[in-house]
C-alpha cells in the first residue's frame, strides 16, 4: 500500500516541492478511504438483528464498533466515535465533499468542519444543493483559517437553509460555564455547562497530558490530578506539581495556585519587644471564667504603626475648630 520513500537528499528542488504536494495528497486520500472503511463497518455492525435487539443496552453495537475502530487505529473510544460519525456524513450526506477527500483534492480538515458545520440542515433537498456548492469551491479552502473555514461554509448554508445556520449559532450562544449547586459537598463545588466541540477537545486533552506528567507514586487517582490541572491551568500554571514526596521526582515544582493566595496571622501582640500585653479586664462575655493564661487582644495596641512602621508625631497638634458664624454665635 505504500510506495518505496526516495531520499530527499538526492532530490532537487522542483523534485521536493512536487513530492511534498503528491504526498499531502496521498495523506488526505488515504484519509478518505479510510472513512469509507469506517462507514462500511458501522454499517455491517449496526445493521445485524443482535445490534437492534440491543439498541438500548448501556454498551450497544455503536460502542462495540467504536471499540474495534479504537484498537484498530490506536486511539480513543470518543475519538472512534467521532471518525464514525464523520465517515457516514462523508457518505451518506454530503457524498460530492466525501469524494473530493478520496480524491485527495481537500484536507481532512476542510471535510471535517463540513460536516461538522451540516448537521443541522434536516431537509434532503437543501442539503444536496449545499454539498454540491461545496464541492465546486472547497479546493480553495485549505489555506483558511478556523474562522474563515466556517464562515465560508455558513455561507454556502444560508443560501439554501438559512434556519439551519441559525439553529446553529442560537446553539453557540447558549454557551456557558456555571459552578456550585445547593447540594455540592463541603468544600467541592460541581461544574456543569455547554462548550464548543473544539475546547471541549482541547481542555480534554491538555488535561490528560498534565494528569499523565507525575510520577507513577503519585498517590491521588487520575480524575484528582485532571482537576488539580484544572485549577492549575486557571491559575496561569502549565506544570502539575507531583505529591509523592520522594527528592528526586524530576516532577516536583511549586504549585502556581499558591501566589494567588495571602496568608494573615493576626496575634495579640504582635511585636514581642513591647513586652507583654496588657490585660483588657474581664470578658463579659457567656464564655467568661478564670483565667487561663491564654493570649489576649490588646485594644490599644498602634497597628497603624506595626503595619506601616511609621509613628505619628507625639508632638502633633489637633486641628482647630472652624469658626462659628457671627449670626449663630450665642450672645
Amino acid at each position: 500500500m505504500c510506495e518505496a520513500f526516495r531520499d530527499p537528499a538526492g532530490m532537487d528542488d522542483a523534485a521536493l516541492n512536487l513530492s511534498i504536494t503528491g504526498y499531502a495528497r496521498a495523506e488526505a486520500a488515504t484519509a478518505g478511504h479510510r472513512l469509507a472503511l469506517i462507514a462500511e463497518l458501522v454499517d455491517r455492525r449496526l445493521g445485524t438483528d443482535l445490534a437492534r435487539s440491543r439498541e438500548r443496552s448501556a454498551c450497544d453495537a455503536w460502542d462495540c464498533c467504536a471499540a474495534e475502530i479504537a484498537a484498530d487505529l490506536i486511539v480513543s473510544h470518543r475519538t472512534a466515535s467521532g471518525l464514525m460519525y464523520q465517515a457516514l456524513d462523508l457518505r451518506d450526506r454530503i457524498p460530492l465533499t466525501g469524494d473530493l477527500l478520496r480524491r485527495g483534492d481537500i484536507t481532512l480538515k476542510v471535510a471535517a468542519t463540513a460536516s461538522w458545520r451540516t448537521q443541522l440542515i434536516v431537509d434532503p433537498d437543501a442539503l444536496a444543493r449545499v454539498d454540491a456548492d461545496l464541492a465546486a469551491v472547497a479546493t480553495r479552502w485549505g489555506g483558511y483559517s478556523e474562522q474563515k473555514l466556517c464562515d465560508a461554509i455558513d455561507a454556502a448554508i444560508e443560501r439554501h437553509d438559512p434556519d439551519a445556520v441559525r439553529r446553529f449559532r442560537t446553539a453557540q450562544r447558549s454557551l456557558n460555564i456555571a459552578f456550585g449547586k445547593p447540594d455540592d459537598a463541603t468544600g467541592t463545588r460541581s461544574i456543569y455547562g455547554r462548550v464548543s466541540a473544539l475546547d471541549a477537545e482541547l481542555t480534554d486533552r491538555r488535561l490528560d497530558a498534565m494528569a499523565t506528567s507525575v510520577c507513577p507514586e503519585d498517590p491521588r487517582t487520575h480524575g484528582e490530578r485532571r482537576v488539580a490541572a484544572h485549577g492549575i491551568i486557571n491559575a496561569g500554571g502549565d506544570h502539575l506539581p507531583c505529591l509523592c514526596g520522594s527528592a528526586d521526582c524530576p516532577a516536583t515544582g511549586p504549585d502556581a495556585r499558591g501566589k494567588h493566595f495571602e496568608i494573615l496571622v493576626l496575634t495579640d501582640n504582635p511585636n514581642p519587644a513591647d513586652g507583654p500585653a496588657p490585660d483588657d479586664g474581664p470578658d463579659d462575655g457567656p464564655n467568661d471564667g478564670p483565667d487561663d493564661g491564654g493570649p489576649r487582644y490588646d485594644r490599644d495596641y498602634d497597628w497603624e504603626h506595626h503595619w506601616t512602621g511609621e509613628a505619628p508625631p507625639e508632638d502633633a497638634e489637633a486641628p482647630e475648630p472652624p469658626p462659628e458664624d457671627e449670626e449663630s454665635a450665642p450672645e
